[in-house]
């Protein structure tokens, strides 16, 4: 229970600054955000898109438009 409360004061004191935007989504960059995506969740209202999705995307354009 305690390193839960941990958690959740450490993504307070990061996420706080964020709270008064206007977040419609966030990028989890890292496969390892999964784990906190709940918490990450009841701070931010927000969307959540999977980082690996966008890699998949970034790839494809720059396929498309600079790599022959």
């Amino acid at each position: 229970m305690l390193l839960f409360l941990n958690k959740i004061k450490i993504l307070e004191n990061v996420l706080n600054k964020y709270k008064n935007y206007n977040i419609d989504y966030i990028i989890l960059g890292c496969t390892h955000y999964t784990f906190i995506k709940k918490e990450i969740g009841e701070l931010i209202k927000a969307d959540f898109v999977d980082g690996s999705l966008v890699v998949k995307q970034v790839k494809r354009m720059l396929e498309k438009n600079f790599i022959s």
